[in-house]
């Protein structure tokens, strides 16, 4: 069965906008046959934990995932955590599925993802597909 990560910005972030988009990936991945890490399941997301336990324990579920659905759609937030699952599961070669309006400039973003859509919606379509187009990076 093909593992999805969901990576995506937690820290600092409402949380209800961190598990929202989370939960109906993982509804509608899970419906199509997919196994989904959800790295905000089963946390209080109020409490601060140990930073060793979250960073080795989120690395080690890129490590499992086959593909990773990012989330980059707040303007302004650092996605520091995020960048970091982004770059790991590319040096594995995995698919990183990439959604959200931020940071679609960068070119450290545009040259990891393996595709940029704009709506969650897209993103899992791809995913669902099985349609991984490599970005080349033009601007659109």
């Amino acid at each position: 069965m093909t593992t999805v990560y969901l990576a995506g910005a937690i820290d600092g972030q409402p949380a209800d906008q961190v598990t929202c988009w989370r939960r109906k990936a993982a509804q509608v991945l899970k419906e199509n046959g997919f196994s989904v890490i959800d790295p905000t399941e089963g946390k209080d997301l109020t409490t601060f934990y140990d930073p060793r336990d979250i960073v080795e324990t989120d690395l080690a579920n890129v490590d499992l995932a086959d593909i990773i659905l990012l989330e980059m759609n707040t303007k302004g937030h650092a996605y520091i955590g995020t960048a970091i699952e982004m770059r790991r599961a590319w040096e594995q070669g995995k698919p990183v599925i990439c959604w959200g309006t931020a940071n679609r400039e960068s070119y450290f973003l545009r040259y990891h993802a393996t595709a940029m859509l704009e709506t969650l919606d897209e993103a899992i379509g791809v995913i669902v597909n099985g349609n991984y187009p490599r970005d080349t990076g033009s601007q659109e």
